[in-house]
């Protein structure tokens, strides 16, 4: 085989290699945006609940968007605190549960 022949192979399995890692790391960007958007939404059906209108909520986007920093500032504080206070909630409700089940066995 001529030399050039190897080089263009050698050319072409590179690229190969090359585009197949660019479709997994679009994959992996698109499957951590998907993953995001999920846990988001989640955030707002615990918060405002399923019944929210749509346009309601998306109304309300647009007006945080435009919100001042100090304000933005004051509703992260926020959200972080509820955030905290329910991870403690799960953490009580997890340990009920288990007091719970262990008191039943015993019976």
């Amino acid at each position: 085989m001529s030399d050039d022949k190897k080089l263009k192979q050698l050319l072409a399995s590179a690229q190969q290699e090359l585009n197949r890692l660019t479709t997994a790391q679009r994959y992996q960007s698109r499957k951590e945006k998907t993953h995001r958007k999920i846990v988001l939404g989640g955030e707002v059906a615990k918060y405002l609940g399923l019944d929210i209108e749509q346009d309601v909520l998306v109304g309300f986007l647009i007006k945080c968007r435009n919100c001042s920093d100090d304000d933005v500032e004051k509703m992260r504080a926020l959200g972080s605190r509820a955030r905290y206070h329910e991870s403690i909630r799960q953490i009580q409700d997890k340990e009920n549960k288990r007091k719970s089940a262990k008191l039943n066995r015993e019976k």
